[in-house]
């Protein structure tokens, strides 16, 4: 069985919930990328994040596309398939 520990930083505990939820949504989502992710991509994955801003960077902005979809999916705006095409045709995915 999985365990997984999510820590917020201090200044969370005055968030609005609807701030929590989001912060939780794009924690979660790093968690996500990694359990989605090979061995070789693992191994990939921890020598850029290590090593590299650009590694960093990139497992930011995915957990934040994660943290966007499942928000919007919750609410019912937009389809997968929705955010997707707009994200590929603004450029962001």
């Amino acid at each position: 069985m999985l365990q997984l520990l999510i820590l917020a930083f201090p200044k969370a505990k005055n968030y609005s919930e609807d701030h929590l939820r989001g912060l939780l949504a794009h924690e979660l989502a790093h968690y996500e990328l990694i359990l989605n992710m090979n061995f070789i991509e693992k191994l990939k994955f921890a020598f850029k994040w290590l090593f590299t801003k650009k590694g960093k960077a990139w497992f930011e902005t995915e957990a934040d596309k994660y943290a966007i979809f499942y928000r919007r999916k919750d609410r019912g705006y937009l389809s997968s398939k929705q955010i997707k095409a707009y994200a590929k045709k603004i450029g962001k995915w």
